[in-house]
C-alpha cells in the first residue's frame, strides 16, 4: 500500500552522477539458463568452462546437451538426464556449440584449394630441395637418418616422396616417377 511519494531531492543535472541506481519498476527476470551442446569424447569426458566433466564412457561419441544453472550442470542425452554435476568453476560460458565429428572413409581429407601462383612456387621449392638432397647423398643420408630414427626412411625415399608431390602440384610431367613418355 502507497501512502505517498516525495519529489526526488536530487536535481535533474545531478542525477546522472549517482552509482549503483537504478530506475524504478519490477525486480528484473531472471536470466535463462545457458544451454551448449558437446561432443564426448573417446574417454567419456567432456569441458564446460573450463570445467572437466566425467559423462561416462558409455556415451562415447554421443551429443550431450549441458544446461547451465545456477549451481550445477544438467546433462541431457537424447532428452534424458543423465547426470547433474555442481558447478566448481566460476568462469562463463564461451563456447556454445561443439565440434561436428570428422568424417571417415575415403572424404575424410578436408578440401584445400591453394592458389595456381602458391602451388607453383611450392612445387619450385621441393625442386629446389630435390636438387639439394641429390648434390651430396652421402653427408645428407647420415644426417636424415639420424633426425628419423630409422634406416628405412632414407634420401632415395625422400627423393621419391619430393618428386611426387611436385607432380600432384603441377611442376613436373612425371618423368621422374613413371619413366620417359613412349
Amino acid at each position: 500500500m502507497l501512502w505517498r511519494t516525495l519529489p526526488c531531492p536530487i536535481p535533474p543535472g545531478q542525477r546522472h552522477r549517482l552509482q549503483g541506481v537504478r530506475l524504478a519498476g519490477p525486480a528484473p527476470l531472471p536470466q535463462a539458463a545457458a544451454v551448449v551442446q558437446r561432443r564426448v569424447s573417446s574417454r567419456g569426458g567432456i569441458q564446460v568452462a573450463r570445467q572437466r566433466i566425467q559423462v561416462g564412457m558409455t556415451h562415447a561419441g554421443k551429443m550431450v546437451t549441458v544446461v547451465a544453472e545456477d549451481n550445477s550442470f544438467r546433462l541431457v542425452i537424447d532428452g534424458e538426464t543423465v547426470g547433474v554435476v555442481p558447478r566448481t568453476a566460476g568462469r562463463e560460458i564461451d563456447r556454445y556449440k561443439a565440434h561436428a565429428t570428422r568424417p571417415e572413409g575415403p572424404d575424410a581429407m578436408p578440401g584445400v584449394r591453394l592458389d595456381t601462383a602458391d602451388a607453383a612456387e611450392f612445387a619450385e621449392l621441393l625442386q629446389f630441395l630435390a636438387g639439394w638432397l641429390a648434390r651430396d647423398p652421402g653427408r645428407l643420408a647420415a644426417s636424415l637418418e639420424e633426425f628419423a630414427g630409422n634406416p628405412a626412411y632414407g634420401i632415395t625415399q625422400l627423393h621419391q616422396d619430393l618428386e611426387r608431390f611436385v607432380f600432384l602440384l603441377g611442376g613436373s610431367d612425371g618423368e621422374q616417377l613413371f619413366g620417359p613418355a613412349g
